[in-house]
């Protein structure tokens, strides 16, 4: 088995950065085809714990919510060392780090390399490579963010990359 080193996690500078856009280092992940949100589908209780689930080619599970305020989720090994095994990103906060462990491993279906898990209201994940993921939030289709009660939406995310993680 290979050792793989993952760099510091650090956070991307977004200083002037346009809320409502991922930096220009952010991949483009709309242009990779979107996997079919069946085949990837949980469903909880109640819509806080319903969403897509899925694994990198290296192990990382993530979790894709219905809702923009609860966003997109990664944890395992690659997202870094103890005590930061998660990272989570929604429309409403800039990707962070947190050493919770869900302790839950589920039998997640792997998303291949080259696609992306798009929820279709503001949350996308693609697989850029066997070893890393790219995962964007932002508002969902029914939050006016012209009106400024709604300052507080944004477009957020991160990169968990070999080369070095970082959030925005």
């Amino acid at each position: 088995m290979a050792a793989v080193a993952w760099a510091v996690l650090v956070p991307w500078p977004t200083a002037g950065a346009d809320p409502l856009q991922p930096p220009p280092q952010f991949p483009d992940i709309d242009a990779y085809p979107a996997v079919n949100l069946n085949d990837y589908a949980h469903f909880g209780s109640h819509p806080s714990g319903s969403g897509w689930l899925f694994k990198t080619p290296n192990g990382v599970t993530c979790a894709v919510s219905l809702l923009d305020d609860i966003g997109a989720t990664c944890w395992g090994d690659a997202v870094g060392p103890p005590t930061q095994s998660e990272v989570n990103a929604t429309s409403m906060h800039a990707g962070r780090y947190s050493p919770r462990d869900p302790n839950w491993n589920p039998d997640a279906t792997v998303l291949p390399v080259g696609t992306k898990l798009d929820n279709g209201n503001g949350i996308a994940c693609a697989v850029t490579a066997p070893d890393s993921v790219a995962c964007r939030t932002g508002p969902n289709r029914g939050i006016d963010t012209s009106n400024p009660q709604n300052s507080r939406y944004g477009v957020h995310g991160f990169v968990l990359q070999p080369g070095g993680n970082w959030t925005f």
